[in-house]
């Protein structure tokens, strides 16, 4: 498979970074010299040093013979015209563009594949996904959902006074009469896939997969309770909280503040009780003008004062969405020391997210890893992918596909499976149920299979569980 990728930013890159692991043919273009010599020196493929809505530039990649055209330089123009460009010269293919402003991308949506685009990766949306996803959780957590179940994926972090530090995972399973399995391990700078005897350390960041309501009572016993996040404070007036005030007041949140069993209609609930902090004096007449609900406040969040004069205190959950990640780490620490219980921010480097965990921050939340898995989803999908998730930096992927009726692994044991080393079936759907993968389990066509594995063995994964024998 050949992918031309339009733009070496910081988006480019992992996403190149993630494909040339699985042995895709990647061709680089980008304008800027400095960068285009960067990812050169770093990436294992052509990088091209030229304008990416230029088509003898385009030529020059070999879009002629290239089955995906990525565009995610920094212009939303540019990323639409060159689509465009590539779908008038090169029909054939498949065009992805990050397109940052809703309107644009909206009116894609609406008038289907405007413009020769495909599909259209809008980041702040992405993002504020994220958020109400564990907003809804009741934000004890990072979260994956998937969509042929409810089984999940939260990570939650090791302090010293856990019942698990050093306990073996077969003992902290002993321990918590819940049905559970930690997927990975987060260690400093590195990553484990764990057997049994793998012993649990400080500061450890587990990944653990089981149903929605296994995982409640799993954080209850580890005594991070779920709670009711009805007093909301947003600290930055951007296109992600833009997002999510969208979704806390389109009528549609019935289930953010809310625990009912599957399958029960939530009853209505009065909006969410919001807050917004933002600095900006027009962007806070602009969010007011928006949300009328909402309570805006022209402010600096770092005012000693504010959290006295505005009783920020009494929130339930404090979500900090500006683009300074480091003002939103230390906002949530701060806002957390003075008594607020759930803490989401939003980060871009890979380490922050750690940082963060080890601060005792509830969710991290991704702006780079939302785009990545977002486009991965979509080249993913055209074989049958249906979720995609990147974790530490992009060397590990979370992947939920079906099982082929005359694939390798249909009517095998999973301890038969050719599985690549390090990578795990974290979770079997049969029929709606959600089944513990042990080793004895036979995989059947037309189960869901969640999987983790490194990148560099997601192709072998796929191919194990959807191509003809």
């Amino acid at each position: 498979m050949k992918i031309v990728i339009g733009g070496a930013g910081v988006v480019g890159l992992q996403i190149a970074r993630q494909l040339i692991a699985e042995k895709k043919d990647i061709v680089l273009i980008e304008i800027d010299g400095d960068q285009a010599r960067y990812a050169g020196e770093r990436l294992d493929c052509m990088v091209i040093n030229g304008a990416v809505n230029n088509i003898s530039v385009l030529r020059q990649a070999g879009l002629d013979n290239a089955d995906y055209f990525i565009a995610v330089t920094g212009s939303d123009e540019i990323n639409m015209i060159s689509c465009a460009m590539v779908a008038q010269h090169f029909p054939t293919l498949y065009k992805v563009a990050r397109i940052r402003n809703i309107e644009y991308s909206e009116s894609i949506y609406q008038h289907g594949g405007f413009m020769g685009v495909d599909w259209v990766v809008t980041p702040e949306i992405e993002t504020a996904q994220a958020v109400i996803r564990s907003i809804e959780h009741g934000a004890t957590s990072d979260v994956m959902v998937f969509q042929h179940s409810d089984v999940q994926i939260r990570s939650f972090t090791i302090d010293a006074e856990s019942t698990l530090v050093e306990r073996t995972l077969e003992e902290a399973g002993s321990l918590i009469p819940i049905p559970f399995l930690v997927v990975v391990i987060l260690r400093g700078d590195t990553y484990i896939i764990p057997s049994g005897d793998t012993r649990v350390e400080k500061g450890d960041v587990l990944y653990v997969v089981t149903t929605r309501r296994g995982l409640d009572h799993l954080f209850d016993a580890l005594g991070k309770h779920r709670r009711e996040l009805r007093r909301i404070i947003l600290v930055g007036g951007g296109r992600v909280a833009v997002e999510i005030l969208s979704h806390l007041y389109a009528g549609n949140h019935g289930t953010v503040f809310d625990s009912q069993p599957p399958g029960r209609q939530p009853a209505r609930r009065r909006d969410p009780d919001v807050k917004v902090i933002e600095r900006d004096k027009a962007k806070s007449r602009q969010i007011a003008d928006l949300f009328p609900k909402a309570v805006v406040i022209n402010a600096d969040i770092g005012d000693d004062e504010l959290f006295e004069e505005e009783h920020l205190d009494l929130a339930d959950v404090i979500v900090a969405t500006t683009e300074d990640q480091e003002l939103n780490i230390v906002t949530a620490v701060y806002a957390k020391s003075r008594g607020i219980p759930r803490a989401i921010v939003l980060v871009g480097k890979a380490n922050y997210i750690k940082i963060a965990a080890n601060l005792g921050i509830d969710a991290s939340v991704s702006l780079k890893n939302a785009t990545v898995d977002s486009v991965l989803r979509f080249i993913r999908g055209r074989s049958s992918v249906s979720t995609v998730y990147s974790i530490f930096d992009g060397t590990v992927e979370v992947i939920e596909l079906p099982v082929n009726e005359h694939c390798k692994a249909a009517g095998k044991r999973i301890r038969d499976l050719p599985l690549p080393k390090n990578s795990l079936v974290v979770a079997v759907i049969r029929n709606g149920e959600h089944l513990i993968p042990r080793g004895d389990l036979e995989v059947h066509a037309a189960d869901q299979v969640i999987a983790i594995a490194r990148s560099t063995d997601i192709d072998r994964i796929q191919r194990l569980f959807t191509v003809p024998a």
